[in-house]
């Protein structure tokens, strides 16, 4: 059987496939008329040499990555054709401490990216600086990469009784505390040869001895009496503009910052504690974030790298105070004490954050222990000789030795670090400046 549809059905049908058609192809208008989208691309590449832990990259200051192992890795954000990208690194290694560089790391997205190349290196440890205070002066010394021994090369005037020298994590600048002149001074460091070139200075607040720089070089934190003044850093010129001071406790000993940049703790010599501080990422303001008991007149503070426990010096009570660090708010919850020698001084961990070093002033020794990375908690692996008055210890980059200013012999003992037991075994005895007092160790 035969039927035919109405003219006025059929004209209403080509009429509507006319309009279908003209939408696909775009020539609609209203939201039938929108372009697609672009395409959107993975962002990624290849890290090698990684041995350490906690590298943390980004891109454009935001989407972190933590990276676990060497090998590939792969942003979780996808971005736009011709979005730009520029992938730094937030955190570097620690545990060991390791630098990571970042090659091919921006551009624009034109399809998948994956040539993106992270290079990390152990460091190895290139040149030393140490502060002697009576003579006024800061000595720079090569160091050998194979037995660690020092070759002082230049003795440079700074003045104003220098009380500490640190250098920038970021290797390019080192700073002098001056305690008689009350004043802060920084230097520009010659990637070559290690000589230092004096650039600024500052004043300060009240008879200043200790002073921490923050892991991404940007903000400086400065002991003056019972005060604690946070600075922030120029990155092109190493210039501290002053952001502000609190009030810290009474006859502070030395201060730390966490591996995250998240917390200042200080020593709180006059009221057996230690203060904790959190920074603000922004400025390097600091604010009050608690205090916790400490032994007898705490002297030196420091956090192993992994970030997980930070240990006091307690000069009077001839110990050392363990804390657990809360990854999230930066609080101490204690976890004992271990005996020490004489009036302990200074500690130092090795970049591994397996061994913990501490100077022992009255005693002339350094005692050693093992850090249970479980726990925290140390176990004592003995003490070894040092000379007259070890007032500071240091670690080199690598982890291969350990040094120990004499403030009495005016030297410098260098050991090596056995790689398995961090047992210190006695190499060398460098002379230094009249009465030394700190020293920093610079790698590459």
């Amino acid at each position: 059987m035969h039927s035919s549809l109405p003219a006025a059905a059929i004209a209403a049908a080509i009429s509507c496939a006319a309009a279908l058609m003209l939408a696909g192809c775009g020539g609609g208008g209203g939201n039938g008329g929108s372009a697609n989208p672009p395409p959107s691309y993975t962002l990624g590449g290849t890290v090698t040499g990684m041995s350490g832990s906690g590298l943390v990259l980004q891109n454009k200051g935001a989407n972190d990555l933590p990276i676990s192992a060497n090998g590939n890795f792969t942003f979780s954000a996808s971005l736009a054709s011709g979005t730009r990208y520029d992938v730094t690194v937030k955190n570097q290694p620690g545990a060991p401490r390791q630098n990571c560089s970042v090659t091919g790391g921006s551009g624009t997205v034109g399809g998948a990216v994956n040539n993106i190349a992270i290079k990390c290196v152990t460091p190895t440890p290139r040149f030393a600086y140490v502060a002697n205070i009576v003579s006024n002066t800061v000595l720079t010394y090569d160091i050998n990469a194979a037995n660690g021994w020092l070759t002082a090369k230049n003795n440079l005037s700074v003045g104003g009784g220098p009380r500490s020298v640190v250098v920038a994590p970021n290797g390019k600048f080192a700073y002098v505390v001056h305690n008689v002149g009350e004043s802060l001074s920084w230097y520009g460091v010659d990637a070559s040869t290690g000589m230092l070139s004096f650039a600024g200075k500052v004043g300060t607040g009240f008879k200043p001895t200790s002073l921490a720089i923050d892991p991404s070089s940007k903000f400086a934190f400065l002991v003056n009496g019972s005060k604690l003044s946070a600075y922030s850093i120029s990155a092109n010129t190493g210039a501290l503009a002053f952001v502000g001071e609190v009030d810290a406790g009474s006859g502070l000993g030395t201060v730390a910052v966490d591996p995250g940049g998240k917390f200042v703790y200080a020593a709180n010599n006059g009221g057996n504690a230690v203060s904790m501080f959190a920074i603000n990422a922004s400025t390097g303001a600091l604010t009050a974030a608690g205090t916790f008991a400490a032994g007898a007149f705490p002297s030196s503070v420091v956090i192993e790298p992994g970030g997980k426990y930070l240990y006091v010096s307690n000069s009077g009570s001839d110990d050392v105070s363990m804390y657990a660090v809360n990854a999230s708010t930066g609080a101490l919850t204690s976890i004992g004490a271990i005996a020490a020698g004489l009036a302990p001084s200074s500690l130092a961990t090795d970049p591994s954050g397996k061994f913990l070093y501490v100077a022992n002033a009255a005693s002339d020794t350094v005692s050693m222990y093992a850090i249970n990375s479980s726990t925290g908690a140390l176990a004592s692996l003995g003490r070894v000789n040092a000379g007259w008055k070890p007032v500071a210890v240091n670690v080199d980059p690598g982890g291969k030795f350990a040094y120990v200013v004499n403030q009495g012999d005016y030297a410098v003992s260098v050991y090596d670090i056995h790689p398995g037991t961090g047992a210190l075994a006695f190499s060398g005895l460098m002379a230094t400046g009249v009465t030394p007092v700190a020293i920093a160790i610079l790698g590459q």
